[in-house]
């Protein structure tokens, strides 16, 4: 049984990747406000943002990394517009917030869905990561 065991924890270290790219959206409202939490005073509780942010996250091999690699981020918006916005990754590890607060985010009504990509120069897609209902949008004219 001991036996057993060990195999299953073998199989489950040796299973996962630890270079990634991921994506985690969460909301931006009064309830985000650390004011909320602590009950300070703050002139943004009678006005509260509105709207949606995405933080991308990625960790690359230190052997093969460059520094002209870009992230680039592909966003369906419920109104069905799109948008791409690309940024440079000059490090191995790091963290990106994309942020959709206001007025763009009443004219979009926020996230469809969105992926990332890691590329090099030439287009050659390191890592990805899709979100469930990621579909590229076919656009008839």
């Amino acid at each position: 049984m001991r036996i057993c065991q060990c195999f299953i924890l073998l199989l489950l270290l040796c299973g996962c990747e630890k270079y990634y790219v991921s994506i985690k959206r969460e909301i931006i409202n009064r309830e985000s406000l650390a004011s909320t939490f602590v009950g300070s005073p703050d002139p943004l509780q009678a006005d509260p943002p509105r709207g949606q942010e995405l933080l991308l996250e990625w960790r690359l091999p230190r052997r093969g990394f460059s520094s002209d690699l870009t992230l680039v981020l592909d966003i369906l918006y419920k109104d069905h517009s799109q948008e791409t916005v690309c940024y440079p990754v000059t490090r191995k590890r790091g963290v990106v917030t994309f942020s959709l607060l206001g007025e763009k985010f009443q004219e979009t009504k926020g996230f469809l869905t969105y992926k990332a990509t890691i590329q090099t120069p030439d287009g050659e897609v390191l890592k990805e990561w899709k979100q469930q209902l990621w579909a590229d949008l076919i656009v008839i004219d």
